[in-house]
């Protein structure tokens, strides 16, 4: 990417170097993850930041132990492709039928079901992760402020009736737009 090529280029720093200083001040200040005990880089990046996952696939959540973890859309439907996911999915569609029956416009059938599905899986990641997990925010919907609102007033209810404090341990994402900007500064009041 640019800023990996820039901060490369301009700055001579490398994964490598990065690494070594990480190992160089972990010794110093006398952590098992420079001494023997656990020694792969991310036992170290652990010591130094907070980890966050960047998936909806639960097994890698699992294996990495993050602080916190983020989802998109993207990441929900490749999580789908595992036997939990398909489980969630069949789960998700049900409950969005049950909500607005069977004659419900199809458009907003999908958005419920993908709603849904996305909160399924963030349940699923807090059960996992100690702090924050995030979920976003229909990007088709960040030229809206009142889209934006409503969307994230949603997903905040269903974290809610799946028994999450959302305010604790939720992060809602929304693209940056202005008007997506304007429908945060509503939220956080």
């Amino acid at each position: 990417s640019a800023p990996l090529k820039i901060v490369q280029e301009d700055f001579g720093l490398t994964v490598d170097k990065v690494l070594a200083t990480a190992h160089k001040v972990l010794r110093a200040n006398g952590s098992s993850a420079a001494t023997g005990g656990e020694s792969n880089a991310l036992s170290q990046l652990k010591a130094m930041t907070t980890i966050v996952a960047d998936t909806g696939e639960l097994d890698k959540i699992k294996a990495i132990l993050p602080e916190d973890a983020t989802t998109n859309p993207t990441l929900i439907f490749q999580a789908l492709n595992t036997d939990g996911g398909k489980v969630m999915f069949d789960k998700a569609i049900n409950a969005a039928m049950k909500k607005m029956g069977r004659n419900a416009d199809e458009e907003a059938l999908v958005s419920e079901v993908c709603d849904r599905l996305a909160v399924m899986i963030g349940c699923e990641i807090l059960k996992i992760v100690p702090g924050l997990v995030s979920t976003e925010v229909d990007a088709n919907l960040s030229f809206s402020t009142e889209a934006s609102l409503a969307k994230a007033r949603h997903l905040v209810e269903l974290y809610e009736e799946a028994g999450i404090n959302p305010r604790e341990r939720v992060l809602i994402k929304m693209a940056s737009t202005w008007e997506s900007i304007d429908a945060c500064r509503q939220l956080e009041r």
